[in-house]
């Protein structure tokens, strides 16, 4: 965001940045799937999983600031 101070700004920047995040998880485990390459897919699961968990919470704040 241009105004690092406005909250609600860094936290949509937060929410597009983890959005990018898990479209590029679930295409790495498309191709590891499609590669045979079941430890990158795994670990790919497992970073989506991260990532999903930080949205959910980035979420929670933006709901909390504009009550």
């Amino acid at each position: 965001p241009k105004d690092t101070t406005d909250v609600i700004s860094v936290i949509r920047g937060v929410l597009e940045a983890e959005n990018d995040a898990i479209r590029t998880y679930n295409a790495i485990i498309d191709l590891s799937e499609k590669g045979r390459d079941f430890v990158t897919q795994e670990l790919a699961i497992d970073i989506l999983g991260d990532e999903e968990s930080h949205r959910q919470q980035f979420e929670g704040f933006l709901k909390e600031y504009t009550k």
